[in-house]
């Protein structure tokens, strides 16, 4: 089962994510593979699935284009996932992979901003890909009055698995006690340098899965979905 790189980084805990300066500024050489391919046609069909997971302490409530399916979730006592992907494709092969992913706890460990944690993901790319790997921060913002970052992350050539390319907008937040991380990540063919990241594409591809909420986690679903109407 082929993951999304950044997937099985961010899940790792404060303890094991990877160490490592800050690489929110990388010179790229070609086009990005971001939006370039079958994510602009699924966007091109509109959106309108939104979902409401709850992750620990707090809900997280965003959308997904038409044409996705939950394809893999899994809960542990420090960590979750929760995967989407073209419902005509499998976990095994996939083309591109919508994500939210959850660190108990985190939130409350001192130096961990959301630069940070989306620092230490990037490390973890450039490790799978040290000569094509490519990253660029995109800015702060606040979701319901919690801090958050945005970031591109790449790859060129993963040299782990099936040869391919690997591209990850990610919005890492902060929330009361836990950390959410949200994904669109897409795949195509390796190339030999690093992609060039499209600070505007990636913009487009945050919007697909706007409005983002982070809202309280009351114990029944209908509070829940109350507490995160307006």
């Amino acid at each position: 089962m082929q993951r999304s790189l950044s997937l099985s980084l961010s899940l790792t805990g404060a303890a094991a994510l990877a160490m490592g300066p800050s690489v929110m500024a990388e010179k790229v050489n070609i086009e990005s593979l971001v939006l370039q391919g079958s994510l602009e046609e699924y966007r091109k069909n509109g959106y309108s699935v939104s979902t409401l997971v709850p992750v620990y302490s707090q809900s997280v409530k965003f959308s997904y284009p038409n044409g996705f399916k939950s394809a893999h979730e899994v809960s542990t006592a420090t960590t979750y996932i929760h995967e989407w992907i073209p419902k005509q494709e499998t976990l095994n092969d996939w083309t591109i992979m919508f994500t939210l992913t959850g660190n108990k706890d985190l939130a409350l460990s001192p130096g961990f901003t959301p630069e940070v944690v989306a620092s230490r993901v990037a490390s973890g790319f450039r490790k799978a890909c040290p000569s094509t790997f490519a990253a660029m921060g995109l800015g702060t913002e606040s979701i319901d009055g919690h801090d958050a970052f945005k970031a591109i992350v790449a790859c060129g050539n993963v040299l782990v698995g099936e040869p391919r390319s690997e591209t990850s907008v990610l919005l890492v937040i902060k929330g009361s006690r836990d950390y959410y991380i949200l994904q669109a990540a897409e795949r195509s063919s390796p190339i030999s340098m690093p992609p060039t990241l499209n600070k505007s594409k990636a913009t487009q591809v945050l919007n697909m899965i706007r409005p983002i909420r982070i809202c309280p986690n009351p114990s029944t679903t209908e509070e829940r979905i109350a507490s995160c109407q307006n």
